[in-house]
């Protein structure tokens, strides 16, 4: 189990778990949503994922899943988490949505999907949305 410790000045952000295998891909998407107030614990792997679970399930608000890694399933993550913590917001990135995603998403609101490849931009406005999270813009 890797152990992962927070700064304390984080203590207070909206933690959201984010599964990637593509390297770049997760560097930019944790970039972008640290940009936005977010803790970002982040892994390529699902077994890496299912630990910083189990160490940070109470914290955590969404868990951002590729659906492509040949591993383990992020629907297999998913339904794993959301039986332990059935409040939990899930968003799967996916080229093709595979029936238990869909299956998901009729079963539970909080499962939704953005299709790749898209923006970065975009996923920052679902996470937003999602969350129920509005940026605050300070104005002069």
């Amino acid at each position: 189990m890797i152990e992962t410790a927070l700064p304390s000045h984080v203590a207070h952000k909206s933690m959201i778990l984010l599964l990637q295998d593509e390297r770049k891909i997760r560097d930019v998407a944790k970039i972008c949503l640290e940009l936005e107030d977010y803790t970002v614990l982040d892994t390529g792997s699902p077994y890496e994922a299912l630990d910083l679970w189990n160490q940070w399930s109470e914290r955590i608000e969404l868990f951002i899943a590729d659906s492509g890694i040949p591993e383990m399933p992020g629907t297999h993550l998913a339904d794993l988490f959301i039986e332990q913590q059935p409040d939990l917001k899930v968003l799967f990135a996916t080229g093709g949505p595979s029936a238990r995603m869909f299956d998901l998403q009729r079963a539970n609101q909080n499962v939704r999907l953005i299709e790749k490849p898209y923006l970065m931009q975009r996923l920052v406005e679902m996470v937003n949305t999602f969350i129920g999270f509005q940026k605050k813009h300070w104005h002069s």
